[in-house]
């Protein structure tokens, strides 16, 4: 993983970060950040960085709780901690966990690591919020749901920044291991769990109270350490299955709402004991808490985000919208409130800088602080999950004012709301302000391509023409969801070099795929399935042709076998040339994995999303009454998606 250059241990590092706040005391001292009041506490405490405690809830709506709106459950603890900081009532995460996990661990947006939505691990060159906070002297630790990568050891908690870890990969998990002879459904009664690196091993009692008594008894065994620490407590209360403790459900009806009601009092109750236990070790004045939700609720037991329109999985405002409080005694002025945009790639530099750090990586997110003090930037930002059985893209865009969400579900046509005039985000004005949504949706498709493009090392060319690409493993090779791999095929290159029934290796992956040529035969081969396309016989020196291999790799299930199987599609030049459908693929291992990518022939691109035509015959796995719809809109060009024409262009502008 990309380490902080310096790393020390954690006394050393400790005593380093204290000296140099102490020389700079006035910044985090009696001056605010925002309104903030006068510090209190010794010259020692305000010298030594805060410890953090970022609390995580997941699918809870921002209607969940009466900390934000009145009708919601009764909070009594997160009440409190709004009244105590900040809130901040623009909050957006993402539609769906694991995005949202990767974007707060990385401070970028999910769709860098490959997470739209399927993606496998946070890459190694990114440096997470654990690793960077590590950097600058803190213990860290993660206590629940992790959901961020679980490929290989290097995907893990433990290997990306966490020195302590007890909980679960992805709440599979949380169920009996084969033969175990327990429920084969995640739930919250007598959970298996993760200490470190053991295998998991079953615990007795509700997964919300075990979560919470391991982080209490870690917040109280830090209170004796001279290093700071950072907390990550990941719940996984709100999420289905709703199963509260006997004793929250016993004080509401059995209904639905009723016991979902009663697993948010559960989670309240959880935030409180560790709240507690900060007063109780004496750390409460120097201990900067966050309180998030991963995503918007799923309105299947309550409206969960009202008042705002949408749901989990879903590119609405009330898709993404979700509390965030902070609570910073002596930092932050308490019975604060902010209007402006906040995100949660924001939390990883905040976090950092009330450390004293500083990002080593450029970020997405921005430090929020300011923000508290009403310096508030102007930025946009693009949601995105890639529709692998109808090719095509759901997205959603913010614009950089904050007034329009442009909004494509399923790669349907735009559906535009003005969150100024109507900020619910629940009436289409799409036709009112045609001019804006395309505007917007040429704003979405420029985003779409910068994420998408994996920033491998690139060395070369060499002198015979060739080029070496390095890193991003799991982005660069193709191993699971979608890619595409783009090559500028130099003409120069093969013109004459593949004759005589000779072939010759154009580009290659070690232990994944090839391309060759024999007389004017390009071949592409991956895994068990080769695609073949006839070249002009004669190409002139300065032509380039881009030759795009792209399609979907099918993970494996958690519980069952899915549908869909492998997918593979061979463009030249933007047409589609070859294709093939369920065929064999090994997944590289970790030494082939690490191998670079050669090419002799031309540049190669590499994007974590895969491309098509609307030329071709198209055939999406959508429901069949669905299907005409979808297919007249592929036509039209009305249906959102990476373009291979548009992507050709990229690689051999005419």
């Amino acid at each position: 993983m990309a380490a902080l250059t310096g790393k020390r241990n954690d006394l050393e590092a400790w005593l380093l970060v204290a000296m140099v706040l102490a020389a700079l005391g006035s910044l985090w001292g009696a001056r605010s950040v925002g309104e903030v009041e006068a510090a209190e506490g010794t010259r020692e405490d305000l010298a030594r960085p805060p410890n953090i405690l970022l609390l995580v809830a997941d699918d809870l709506g921002y209607n969940d709780t009466d900390a934000i709106n009145p009708g919601g459950a009764v909070t009594p603890t997160l009440r409190q901690l709004a009244q105590d900081g900040v809130t901040f009532t623009r909050h957006y995460a993402d539609a769906t966990c694991s995005p949202s996990r990767v974007a707060l661990l990385t401070g970028r947006f999910p769709q860098r690591s490959g997470f739209r939505p399927t993606g496998m691990e946070i890459p190694q060159e990114f440096t997470t919020l654990p690793e960077a906070l590590a950097g600058v002297g803190y213990h860290t630790a993660l206590v629940g749901k992790w959901h961020a990568g679980e490929q290989r050891q290097q995907s893990l908690p433990l290997a990306q920044g966490f020195k302590e870890f007890f909980g679960f990969h992805n709440q599979w998990e949380l169920m009996a291991p084969d033969g175990a002879g327990a429920s084969r459904s995640p739930g919250y009664r007598d959970p298996w769990l993760r200490e470190n690196s053991k295998s998991p091993a079953r615990h007795r009692g509700h997964l919300t109270d075990i979560l919470a008594q391991y982080s209490r008894e870690f917040i109280t065994r830090r209170a004796e350490q001279p290093a700071p620490w950072f907390l990550y407590h990941a719940f996984y209360a709100p999420h289905a299955p709703i199963q509260p403790d006997t004793r929250f459900a016993q004080r509401h009806d059995s209904s639905k709402e009723g016991r979902y009601l009663a697993l948010l009092e559960q989670l309240d109750d959880a935030v409180g004991g560790l709240l507690q236990a900060l007063d109780d070790t004496g750390q409460s004045e120097n201990t900067l808490v966050i309180f998030v939700s991963d995503n918007g609720g799923t309105n299947r037991e309550r409206d969960n985000n009202y008042p705002y329109f949408g749901a989990k999985d879903e590119t609405y405002e009330g898709s993404f919208r979700t509390p965030l409080l902070m609570r910073w005694p002596g930092r932050i002025k308490p019975d604060t409130t902010v209007g402006e945009v906040a995100m949660n790639t924001d939390l990883y530099p905040t976090l950092l800088a009330a450390a004293g750090g500083t990002p080593v990586d450029v970020l997405d997110g921005v430090n929020l602080l300011p923000i508290v003090a009403g310096d508030a930037p102007s930025r946009d930002r693009v949601w995105e999950q890639y529709i692998w059985s109808a090719e095509a893209v759901s997205a959603s865009y913010l614009s950089p004012d904050g007034r329009w969400r442009l909004a494509h579900r399923y790669g349907l046509p735009a559906q535009l709301y003005d969150l100024e005039r109507e900020p619910t985000g629940s009436r289409d004005v799409a036709e009112r302000y045609p001019e804006v949504v395309r505007d917007l949706r040429a704003d979405l498709t420029a985003q779409h391509w910068d994420l998408a493009e994996v920033p491998v090392v690139v060395q070369g060319p060499d002198a015979a023409g060739g080029h070496t690409y390095h890193g991003f493993d799991l982005m660069r090779v193709p191993y699971q969801s979608t890619f595409t791999i783009a090559l500028a095929l130099n003409s120069s290159a093969v013109d004459g070099s593949a004759t005589g029934g000779v072939e010759r290796e154009l580009a290659a992956q070690s232990g994944s795929w090839s391309v060759s040529m024999r007389e004017s035969q390009l071949y592409w081969q991956l895994g068990d399935a080769e695609l073949t396309a006839q070249l002009p016989a004669q190409l002139s020196a300065s032509e380039c042709t881009a030759v795009v291999l792209t399609g979907h790799l099918q993970p494996p299930p958690h519980l069952m076998p899915a549908a869909g199987g492998n997918h593979l599609k061979l463009y030249l030049d933007g047409k589609l040339v070859a294709m093939v459908k369920d065929f064999d693929y090994v997944l590289p291992n970790d030494r082939a994995l690490a191998e670079p990518t050669h090419s002799r022939a031309g540049p190669l691109w590499f994007f974590n999303t895969a491309v098509n035509s609307r030329e071709e015959a198209y055939f999406p796995e959508v429901a069949a009454e669905h299907r005409p719809l979808f297919q007249r809109l592929r036509r039209e060009g009305e249906l959102l998606g990476s373009s291979v024409e548009t992507l050709s262009q990229r690689v051999c502008p005419r």
